[in-house]
């Protein structure tokens, strides 16, 4: 009777074919509550994709534009904060591309009428110890670890956000993208061109991948993440901003010790 999609990203391309497979795939729920009575989907009213896609649903929207559940003052330096509702929420997230999660969860609770004190202390109090843009400080180094998962969507987004919050001595640790099929190299050369346009320097990258499409007088390359951690081993990195992001099957945590 209720449905969301969050957005729809690069993801998932090797089963799908392609992003249209994946637009097509992640609509099936629109279709579905299409035919439902009474139905509605939460949508994001910022997303143009979405709203075009939703169109002819019943809808209860969010977002900084127009919405049923309005938002403001959205920033992240570097956890998310927001105005909503004539109150100002300070997450533990990080990120500005997490700022849409929390309107979501947000407007979900408004809409089913849980009592706003409780909606405000639920965000506040909610600590991110997934390995999802999860903060950890060091006794070296501060670290975003956002090994959870990744694809060229939520990557770019990633990699774009370290970069507004201006952190000084910033070194970037980024693994392989997978399941994306004949599209791989490709978009993980778009990912390198990226970080040579956002400015950054001292780059190590781990995966097949990576490593086909790398030069070895271009950034640190290794082709697995056991080769990182032999070097992180021998090498001793501190008083840095480090970000680490890749897929789930590279594992990235394990270099967590090392830094």
């Amino acid at each position: 009777t209720h449905g969301i999609i969050t957005n729809i990203g690069r993801a998932h391309l090797e089963g799908f074919g392609n992003f249209e497979g994946v637009i097509q795939a992640k609509t099936e729920l629109y279709q579905y509550i299409k035919k439902q009575k009474n139905a509605l989907v939460f949508l994001n009213n910022d997303d143009l994709m979405l709203k075009e896609k939703s169109q002819g649903l019943n809808s209860f929207t969010y977002g900084t534009n127009q919405a049923d559940c309005k938002f403001s003052s959205v920033k992240a330096d570097p956890f998310v904060e927001m105005d909503w509702n004539q109150d100002s929420i300070t997450s533990s997230l990080i990120g500005k591309y997490n700022a849409e999660n929390i309107m979501a969860a947000i407007c979900i609770g408004h809409f089913f009428k849980v009592q706003k004190e409780s909606i405000i202390e639920a965000i506040q109090e909610y600590v991110s110890k997934n390995q999802r843009s999860e903060l950890v400080q060091s006794s070296k180094n501060e670290i975003i670890l956002d090994a959870y998962n990744a694809n060229p969507s939520s990557m770019k987004q990633a990699l774009e956000n370290f970069k507004e919050m201006g952190k000084e001595n910033p070194l970037l640790i980024l693994g392989d993208m997978f399941e994306l099929g004949d599209f791989s190299l490709n978009e993980h050369q778009k990912i390198k061109e990226l970080i040579s346009e956002l400015g950054f320097k001292d780059v190590i990258l781990v995966g097949e991948d990576f490593y086909s499409i790398t030069k070895n007088d271009e950034y640190l390359v290794f082709k697995t993440t056991a080769e990182v951690e032999n070097h992180l081993a021998k090498n001793s990195v501190s008083d840095r901003n480090i970000l680490i992001k890749g897929s789930r099957g590279m594992k990235l945590e394990i270099l967590l010790p090392y830094l």
